[in-house]
């Protein structure tokens, strides 16, 4: 099996007619199946259970009583220019419909992922759920400020969702690149090429930097046809997805909005900057100690990969390059926001993570003699079970997390300390601020802020504010 991929090696040792699977493997994926399957319906719960906050309320003022049109052209203009303003409109305000959509979007994610580091869909098998498991995990712990990117409805909306559907957006381009048998011999029809070009403008519309890496894949493809002289093969429909996804961020940067969210200039001093870069970079990499063991491990399956396809003489090239176009996909997106660090989100580091992930897939293990091919039966059975428990131990405390944070949040909200016959509400401050998966952001001490005076509007006060800050006497 010299110069096997993984995939040809998963199939040899999963997918063999000829031999019965062992009980252990059977009893392993079940466990491990109900563990996945328990985390799913925690992250369903705290996406439904979770209070509104932030720009939820500003959003949600905004689409009352108006129509779908005219709230779109609303924001196009005047604030959020991308396509997550339609998703707002239609899921923000059913706590379950977005919830569900919230975790099916990150089924997808991982499937995607699954599907383009390893060039097929997962199947029900051992190794497959182990993959799959620690794709999962991986998200879990790893992502960047997970509260804001998986769990804030107005965060998940922009950030999650698009990197499904970026992703899988991206898949038909991967399975010509792949020269499978579903990308070759199609024939051009009309509804296929519209689809993908509506796809593309809504894909180029959602997030500019999942589009921005996009097209980074796109030029990869484009030099591959070129290398191979397929180019007058590539699919019409291929085509129109790809006009389609220019012309949505060309409609996305060009908004009037979008200069609007822009504005405000920042101060240069570079000390200052200096300090936002290190801030930025923190919370990037994991101030968390989950997140910054994750980023550990992927450096370390990085390094094996990359020693391993030195191995592979005569293959290496098919090898390092999805890998290699999906690393310089990651580093394009996220150097835009190094330059823009002192107002940019480390949110926004979420579409590199998932491509950093993808890269390292398509790249360990690389052969039946490498690091996953070497395990044994036994070993592949704690492997899955060791992350499978993890998982769900964790996301039995993120329940916990999630009670402790809403008791305290309904309580401040529910019963204000004050409240003058005006409606001016002074809210107690939250002692326990954002955790791992509970978004939640404080409001300001100034009424006038925008996130007070959503907050006030969708409650019907005349505005609110939390009490300020005294400051203890020195001893």
């Amino acid at each position: 099996m010299k110069g096997a991929t993984v995939v040809e090696v998963l199939q040899d040792q999963d997918v063999d007619p000829g031999r019965k699977r062992p009980a252990t493997h059977t009893v392993a994926t079940v466990i491990a199946a109900a563990c996945g399957l328990f985390a799913v319906g925690v992250f369903f719960w705290i996406s439904n259970y979770q209070s509104y906050t932030a720009d939820d309320f500003g959003a949600m003022n905004t689409a009352r009583g108006v129509s779908l049109v005219a709230y779109l052209g609303a924001s196009y203009q005047v604030w959020n220019a991308r396509l997550s303003a339609l998703a707002s409109y239609l899921f923000l305000s059913n706590r379950q419909l977005f919830a569900l959509v919230n975790t099916a979007a990150l089924l997808g994610v991982v499937a995607s992922m699954f599907r383009l580091g390893l060039r097929r869909w997962p199947r029900l098998s051992l190794r497959d759920m182990a993959l799959s498991i620690t794709i999962l995990a991986v998200i879990w712990f790893g992502a960047p400020v997970q509260e804001q990117t998986l769990m804030w409805r107005s965060g998940a909306i922009s950030y999650l969702w698009p990197l499904f559907f970026g992703l899988l957006f991206a898949i038909p381009y991967a399975a010509w690149f792949e020269r499978s048998a579903e990308s070759e011999g199609k024939r051009f029809m009309v509804w296929r090429a519209v689809g993908m070009l509506v796809f593309g403008i809504a894909v180029g519309m959602w997030h500019e930097l999942i589009a921005l890496a996009l097209c980074w894949l796109g030029l990869w493809l484009l030099l591959c046809a070129l290398k191979r002289h397929r180019l007058g093969r590539i699919p019409a429909d291929l085509w129109a997805g790809a006009l389609g996804l220019m012309l949505g961020l060309v409609a996305l940067a060009t908004a009037p909005g979008m200069h609007v969210r822009a504005g405000g200039e920042p101060a240069w001093a570079a000390a200052d900057r200096m300090g936002v870069i290190t801030r930025f970079v923190m919370q990037t990499f994991g101030v968390d100690w989950a997140a910054g063991y994750v980023w550990l491990v992927l450096l370390l399956a990085l390094c094996l990969g990359v020693g391993g396809a030195v191995l592979e003489r005569g293959r290496s090239w098919k090898l390092l390059a999805p890998s290699t176009a999906f690393f310089s996909a990651a580093a394009l997106a996220v150097i835009p926001l190094f330059l823009v660090s002192w107002e940019a989100s480390s949110r926004a580091t979420f579409f590199s993570f998932a491509l950093v992930v993808i890269g390292i897939l398509a790249l360990v293990p690389l052969s039946d003699k490498t690091v996953i091919g070497t395990l044994s039966q036994g070993s592949l059975v704690v492997l899955t079970l060791a992350v499978a428990l993890l998982l769900a131990g964790d996301s039995g405390f993120e329940v916990r997390q999630t009670l402790e944070m809403e008791k305290m949040v309904r309580w401040v909200r529910s019963a204000p300390e004050q409240q003058t016959p005006t409606g001016d509400v002074v809210l107690r401050r939250v002692p326990a601020n954002t955790r791992r998966f509970q978004s939640f952001t404080e409001l300001s001490t100034d009424p006038n802020h925008w996130s007070n005076r959503g907050m006030a509007e969708y409650y019907g006060w005349s505005s609110v504010r939390v009490e300020e800050v005294t400051a203890t006497p020195a001893p």
